[in-house]
């Protein structure tokens, strides 16, 4: 999907701070994809190894919340979301919403237990609204 320029690794997201200075409290993408020729014009991916609990999982979406919710203004002065100043997606239903989407991606080593054993199964701590933007 996409070219090799359609992806960045290890991408800050600052909830705080700038593009060039990013503060506390923001998400760090592990990949991000940019393919609109192929219907996907903004991708956030989070990859786990298995080695996170859930709270710190669940944590990390509420960083990807907030970076999504973030409005500064643009070039023409107009308030926007910090995301839609950075990338261009088409214009949905509602403007700047949906946000623009999260991939969680459980790579699960062959060495470990069953994914029904991860700790997010267990600990119940992912906080479900947050895939529809509820909050």
């Amino acid at each position: 999907m996409g070219t090799i320029a359609s992806y960045a690794t290890e991408v800050a997201l600052p909830a705080t701070g700038t593009w060039a200075n990013p503060g506390k409290g923001g998400a760090q993408a592990d990949i991000i994809i940019t393919a609109p020729e192929d219907g996907v014009p903004l991708l956030f991916a989070e990859i786990d190894n298995y080695f996170e609990s859930a709270k710190v999982l669940a944590a990390k979406i509420d960083k990807y919340m907030r970076y999504c919710q973030r409005k500064v203004k643009d070039v023409d002065g107009k308030e926007r979301p910090m995301w839609r100043t950075h990338w261009w997606v088409p214009d949905g239903r509602h403007g700047d919403r949906p946000h623009p989407p999260l991939l969680l991606v459980f790579n699960l080593p062959l060495h470990r237990p069953v994914i029904a054993e991860h700790p997010s199964a267990s600990e119940g701590a992912f906080p479900w609204h947050c895939h529809r933007g509820i909050r």
